[in-house]
């Protein structure tokens, strides 16, 4: 026999899905604007969101650089206490 669709998603999660993926969006453009991750677009289509193309992100050279700062920081923070 063929395997059970999933069920359905809960219209709150629903939502709180939609709203956490646009707010991703805006984060991952804020870092793409100050040279922290680049992104290129997919070769293939994702027909589960209506067809739009995914975007794929990379951390650069700077945002390792930014990431390996704050976790320094962090991590002197923890020693002082």
């Amino acid at each position: 026999s063929p395997p059970l669709p999933p069920p359905p998603t809960p219209p709150l999660l629903s939502s709180f899905l939609i709203v956490f993926s646009h707010f991703l969006i805006l984060v991952f453009n804020r870092l793409d604007k100050k040279g922290l991750v680049e992104w290129k677009w997919g070769d293939q289509v994702d027909t589960s969101s209506g067809g739009a193309r995914r975007k794929y992100y990379k951390v650069t050279g700077l945002g390792a650089k930014s990431l390996k700062a704050v976790q320094d920081y962090r991590v002197s923070l923890a020693y002082r206490a």
